[in-house]
């Protein structure tokens, strides 16, 4: 038994019930159909390579982790959802008022709170125009 229904934007949610082990399928997919690229495809390696910090963590502590190869930091408060990012010219900005290593500032001081965020279903061409339109 196979069910379709629209979502917005073109989507279509497909469910298929597998008789002989009584497991629902759903499958998510659009006009542009398979061979498009989608954000969930990416997320095992972007996982990978996210680095968080909590909201309170010291402004050192966020110019620790950002290094060769991340250029970004993930802020997150207490509830666990991101409340912004954090780069390496927003630390060099704000260690440049502080003494340094001896910085005791909040990374938070130091963070974008206008974050733009994506979501798995999510095709990579619309995030992309998103990003560049920010």
């Amino acid at each position: 038994m196979r069910t379709h229904r629209t979502l917005q934007r073109g989507w279509r949610r497909e469910s298929t019930r597998d008789g002989s082990k009584g497991c629902l399928s759903i499958r998510m997919t659009n006009e542009l159909g398979d061979n498009a690229m989608y954000v969930d495809r990416l997320l095992l390696a972007a996982r990978q390579r996210l680095v968080m910090i909590t909201a309170d963590a010291q402004l050192t502590e966020a110019a620790s982790l950002l290094h060769k190869g991340t250029d970004l930091v993930i802020v997150c408060g207490s509830n666990g959802f991101v409340t912004g990012v954090i780069t390496k010219t927003g630390v060099v900005g704000q260690m440049g008022q502080c003494q340094g290593a001896s910085c005791t500032m909040r990374a938070s001081l130091a963070m974008t709170r206008d974050v733009v965020v994506c979501r798995p279903g999510e095709l990579l061409q619309d995030v992309w125009k998103r990003m560049k339109e920010h």
